[in-house]
Formats: structure tokens, sequence, C-alpha cells
């Protein structure tokens, strides 16, 4: 693929975006936004000589403006999805190069489908529910990152039986035969950890990112859609190593990666073992110094 090699899921835009950010701000500031589809709202504030607080969400309300526009093309039955997450976000400076930072962040996208008979026919959601805990620590071009997190993770399908017909559409929408149920995966329970170091280009030519990141936990499957229902738990590992030098040239970055991934499913047979390599193709982008 050709994103970065240290990327991490499951966090949304708004979520991670503050959230990266560890210096501290020399005054406070605070936006808000609003366009067809979202509103957003973000707020950044110093508490102290050492300490700031970051605090921002975002809630979409498309479903309120396009529903109308829905239901005139018979299509009533579709509800356009919804989505919102929201985070506090701490940074504390411990030293003069040194940053704590405890952030606690949550998201949940939900989509509808409404049977004939005016009940949901189809809901799908998704959503997270996030602590972190971070250390960043500056040696000039060197950096150093560590980070510890820990929450729940679910996804879920319910069915009621219904069907949902979509009307101008022209097509029904009629799963596992009318059956009604639900297929869900949830994690419990998800710890995860990060340990980066950098080497920041700036005004030179070379840099890299070199660093160690995984995930541990519980996993459950629910499917309640065959006669008889069914609940499957395993152990999930999946730890990972990546590489990303950087060769800045001018004002273009070029950045080839290569990670290995290694995913562990334990279970009472004794699991399985996944291992897994990918790169990223050398990508370019124009930047400042960093």
């Amino acid at each position: 693929g050709g994103g970065p090699p240290h990327g991490d899921a499951r966090l949304s835009a708004s979520a991670e975006a503050p959230h990266r950010t560890t210096d501290l701000p020399k005054t406070g500031s605070t936006s808000m936004s609003a366009d067809v589809f979202q509103a957003t709202g973000f707020t950044r504030q110093r508490m102290g000589r050492n300490t700031a607080l970051i605090l921002s969400a975002r809630r979409s309300y498309a479903d309120v403006l396009l529903q109308p526009v829905l239901a005139s093309l018979d299509a009533g039955a579709l509800r356009v999805p919804r989505y919102y997450d929201a985070q506090i976000h701490l940074v504390q400076r411990v030293a003069k190069d040194d940053r704590f930072t405890a952030t606690f962040f949550l998201s949940e996208d939900r989509f509808r489908l409404i049977g004939t008979s005016g009940v949901d026919a189809v809901t799908y959601r998704t959503g997270f529910q996030k602590g972190q805990l971070r250390f960043v620590a500056d040696r000039g071009r060197w950096r150093n990152e560590a980070s510890l997190s820990a929450g729940p993770e679910v996804q879920e399908i319910v069915l009621s039986g219904e069907e949902a017909d979509l009307g101008a559409f022209g097509f029904p929408v009629d799963l596992f035969g009318n059956r009604a149920g639900t297929l869900r995966e949830e994690a419990p329970f998800r710890l995860g950890f990060r340990e980066e170091v950098l080497l920041l280009p700036a005004d030179r030519w070379f840099g890299f990112r070199l660093g160690a990141a995984g995930t541990w936990g519980k996993q459950r499957l629910i499917y309640t859609l065959a006669e008889e229902p069914e609940v499957d738990d395993v152990t999930v590992a999946a730890p990972a190593a990546y590489l990303a030098p950087t060769l800045r040239l001018g004002p273009v970055d070029v950045i080839p990666g290569a990670r290995l991934n290694v995913l562990h499913l334990g279970a009472r047979d004794g699991g399985t073992t996944l291992p897994t390599a990918t790169g990223t193709s050398p990508y370019t982008y124009t930047d400042g110094p960093t």
C-alpha cells in the first residue's frame, strides 16, 4: 500500500490530529466550524507554565439534511450514516524537551435501514473508547516516543428479519433470508503499545523513523443468525516492526518504508500464527523543515 508503515489504524481524523500535538501552545485558541456534513469544535488552552489541555469533538448531521431528500426519492428507509468522536488531551512538560501526554478519545459510527413496518431492519455500528499515555523526548534532531493505550472496541450488524425496500433505487434488502439475529465482533479489552525512534531531517538531507508496535487482547465473535447461536473467544496478539527512511531533496521528501507484521490467534487448539511483510512505494510531499 501507499500509506506510512507506522500508521495507526482505527483512529478517526479529528480524534488523531489534535492527539498528535505534544507542544505547549504559547496562547490559547478555540475554533468552531460547520459544513453540510458535520460540525466540529476545538479548543487548546494553557493551564499553567508547563500544562495544556486540548478538547475536540465532531458530530455529523448530514442525516438531518439529506433524509428529506431520500424520502422524496421513495428511499426514506435508507438512513444516512451518523458518526461522532471526541477527545480530551492533556500535555504536561516534565523537562525542557520532554513531554508527557494523557488522552481519552471515543468514536462511534452508525448506519440503519428501516423496515416496511417502521422498525430497524438493519443496523450497523462500530465504535471504540480508548485511553492513552504517551512520553516524548527530544534531543536535537533525535526524538523518542513511547505510548501505551487500552480500551474496548466493537463492530456489529443487527438484523430484525424485516425487509427494507429502497424504492426508487430499485432493490429490496433481504439479508440472510430474513433471519433475525446479530453478528458482533468485540474486543472487551485491547492493549496497545508503540516505541519509536526518529531522526528528524530538519535542514539535513536524511532522517528515519524506526519503531515497534503491537496490540494484545481478547477477541469475541458472537453469531446468532444460525439456529444454534455461536460465541467464540480467542486471544489476539499482533506485534509489528517498521522502518521508514526520509530523503529530503529541497522542499520534497522521499519516504520509502517497510513493515513486518505478525498476527497470532490463540485458541484451545493451539492457535495460528501469520507473519506478513509489507512495503510502501516511495512517495513525495512538500514540507518545510521539521
